[in-house]
């Protein structure tokens, strides 16, 4: 929160929300605004599409649009050794990320 309740703007990022399952019938990222709002943040929602490309490649892109100065990401969502075989957000975001980045787990 320290680094978010004060800032001039904040965008929740949501890639894809449509195709996932866990977002049926709810506004995805309305919980998170939500509840970061509360806190005082002044919060906008972002909803995008990969487009086929990987989730990574569609948040830098986005990141880059919004000429983001800090990206905050929750870290490893499959096991790591998934991650290790396959790659996936949180590797591609820690390798080419060129932005400060967050990683809270």
């Amino acid at each position: 929160m320290p680094f978010i309740v004060p800032a001039e703007e904040v965008r929740v990022v949501i890639v894809d929300g449509d195709k996932d399952p866990r977002w049926k019938g709810a506004d995805a990222g309305a919980t998170l605004a939500h509840h970061l709002a509360r806190h005082g943040a002044r919060i906008e929602v972002d909803q995008t599409q990969s487009d086929g490309a990987p989730v990574a490649e569609a948040l830098l892109e986005h990141a880059r649009a919004s000429q983001t100065d800090l990206l905050v990401i929750g870290a490893y969502s499959r096991s790591r050794m998934y991650q290790r075989l396959f790659g996936g957000v949180t590797t591609t975001l820690l390798a080419e990320t060129p932005v400060p980045l967050l990683i809270s787990d």
